[in-house]
Formats: C-alpha cells, structure tokens, sequence
C-alpha cells in the first residue's frame, strides 16, 4: 500500500504574520465608560430572559401612532413609553440597588443610551 507523500511548502513561502494590534490612545470619555460599565458588570446581579415575543399589536400601534400624529415615532420611542407605564404600573421594580440596601424611586426615570462620534450621551427623560 502506497503512502501519500505530504507536500512541504518551499523555504521561500513566508508564513503571513499575524496581525499587529495597536493600543490607540483612550480619551477620558471611553476611560470613565470603561470604568463604569466594568463596575455595573462586576458588583450588580444579572440575569437572562429569553422569550419569543408576538408583537403584531405593538407593530399595528406605532403605525396608527405615526399615521395619527404625523411624527416619525421609533420603535425606540414606543418602548420608552411602554416601559415607563410598566414602572409606573409595578413601582417595585423601580428601584436600585445603594449602600446594602434597595432605594425604591418615586419618580420615573429612563436614560437612553446614544453613542456619539467621540464617545456616549445619556440623554435621560425625567417623568
């Protein structure tokens, strides 16, 4: 039985090195970012929901919505107003964690998250 001779490639054929990484400069934006978002993953719990969700009525609302008012309205605004009515509807979810304890809100809050060309806005929509 004959032995299939592996083929060698030539000395000349250079192996393609591996890509160079650079460590770009960090502006005090993305600095501050990185640092809280490093503290919210490491000292707050988490957990993960995933659910098939039918949201044919949600689509048909936010086209009456936007034939109604004229006004382009996201799926983004939508879910704004959606979650704050559920807040508003279950106030114990509306809390945080501070100093050791849950601080319970009255008001209704919602920060949104927007990157920007140099870094990350919080636009927040107080009730």
């Amino acid at each position: 039985m004959d032995v299939p001779v592996a083929r060698v490639a030539p000395a000349s054929a250079a192996m393609p090195s591996a890509p160079r990484v650079g460590a770009p400069g960090v502006g005090t934006v993305w600095r501050i970012m990185a640092e809280r978002m490093t503290t919210s993953w490491t000292t707050a719990p988490h957990f993960y929901l995933v659910r098939e969700v039918d949201v044919s009525r949600l689509v048909s609302w936010l086209d009456r919505a936007r034939k109604q008012t004229g006004a382009h309205i996201t799926y983004t605004d939508l879910l704004i107003k959606l979650v704050a009515a559920a807040l508003s509807r279950h106030p114990r979810v509306n809390a945080s964690w501070r100093d050791g304890a849950i601080a319970q809100h009255t008001d209704i809050n919602i920060g949104l998250a927007v990157a920007i060309d140099d870094g990350l806005v919080v636009p927040v929509i107080h009730r």
